[in-house]
Order: C-alpha cells, then structure tokens, then sequence
C-alpha cells in the first residue's frame, strides 16, 4: 500500500519491483550485474525447457521491444537463442535480430535487461497460471 496524502494506492509485489525497477531506471541506476546475470540464467532456463507451443505462445504475446532485448541477451547462450530462432518465421527472426543489433551496438544496459527479463517472466507465470503454455 503507498499513500499520497489522501489517495492510497495497493499494488503487488510483481508490480512494486517492476515499479522500483522503472525507478532506478528513470534516474539513471547502473544496476547490478550479478542480479542480471541470475535473472538472464533463469529465464534461459525457463526457455530452453519450454515446449514448441509455449514459446510460441510468449513470443507472439511479449512486446517486441522486450523480445528483441531478449534475443540479444540470448546471444551469450547459443541454445537459448536458437530455440528463440526455431520458434519464429524467417521474417520475425530477421526482424528481431535486426532490431537487436540496431538497438544494442554492444551490450544490453542492465537496467533494460532487468526490465524486460521481469516482463517476459510476468508473462510466463500468467500463461502457466492461466494454463496457456508451460513456461
């Protein structure tokens, strides 16, 4: 619950560390690298042990913007790219590998990455609560 003088505000605990994130991002927080790369390795995980459908499924819910930072932190990991590449038409894969490599001449800020990777991970635990995919 946050209050501003006379109007109170509830929100989950999804939404505060989306909120918090957003903050930090506002004012130009560096983040922490160790966070990210925890956030990176359990997304990929959840990736590479999803089916065909799921992922499918994520990629056509996911904000493109979300999606093309995830394909450029999945350049690290081969598999996990791949997969991303196996469940996409020719022309999303050259569109989001495009957009990546526009968006991201080097590497992805940290404070982006952790944005779109708690996104994406929001996304995945709705579809598997509502029982859309198994991600």
């Amino acid at each position: 619950v946050i209050s501003f003088d006379d109007t109170i505000v509830t929100i989950s605990g999804k939404d505060l560390k989306v909120l918090l994130l957003e903050i930090m991002h506002a004012f130009g927080s560096t983040g922490q690298t160790a966070i990210r790369e925890t956030n990176c390795d359990q997304f990929f995980a959840r990736v590479k042990e999803s089916d065909d459908v799921s992922l499918q499924t994520l990629i056509q819910i996911a904000e493109h913007d979300d999606m093309v930072t995830l394909v450029k932190l999945a350049e690290r990991d081969e598999a996990v790219l791949q997969r991303l590449f196996s469940n996409m038409s020719d022309n999303n894969r050259k569109i989001f590998q495009e957009d990546a490599d526009y968006r991201f001449k080097e590497t992805v800020p940290s404070d982006d990455a952790d944005l779109a990777l708690l996104r994406l991970t929001q996304i995945c635990d709705t579809l598997t609560a509502e029982g859309r995919a198994e991600i």
